[in-house]
């Protein structure tokens, strides 16, 4: 898509407080994100960015996140740990986000249908690893409720 077509369309979305939701691997992320948050539209951040898992919290491309989320028109959606070959990485990436952004950064989904994961994954499973991920009851009520907020309004 050509710059101004970009930039069209970026604007057409932000002027309908409408977002991107980009799920794309972090060694891009922060050139995309970047680009994207320039034109004023929220963007959604999905399955936690997509970093380097051997890096953990030390992958470039997650430090280049935190400072997209800094820009304050940026959230991060998470779940979907199933798909992770390290299990613990999707609670050490919340527990990140909770302490430097608190809930108001994140938004949880359940990723249902789980294409490509029918069999091994259920609506149940995603439910129990959210109450893992986050043990605290209100701070998972006040993802959901940011939710709901970003998604509906107030």
């Amino acid at each position: 898509m050509g710059d101004a077509a970009f930039l069209r369309l970026c604007t057409r979305l932000r002027d309908l407080d409408m977002h991107i939701h980009l799920n794309i691997e972090g060694a891009r992320l922060n050139e995309v994100a970047a680009r994207i948050l320039d034109t004023g539209v929220k963007l959604v951040i999905d399955h936690y960015g997509w970093h380097d898992f051997g890096h953990r919290l030390a992958a470039q491309s997650y430090q280049d996140m935190l400072r997209l989320l800094d820009r304050g028109n940026a959230w991060v959606k998470f779940g979907c740990g199933y798909v992770r070959p390290d299990r613990d990485l999707p609670r050490a990436y919340a527990q990140d986000l909770l302490t430097r952004f608190g809930p108001e950064r994140l938004l949880w989904g359940s990723n249902s249908p789980f294409v490509g994961h029918e069999e091994s994954a259920s609506y149940a499973m995603t439910i129990a690893e959210f109450h893992d991920i986050v043990p605290d009851a209100d701070v998972r009520r006040a993802i959901g409720e940011n939710g709901y907020h970003f998604y509906f309004g107030d």
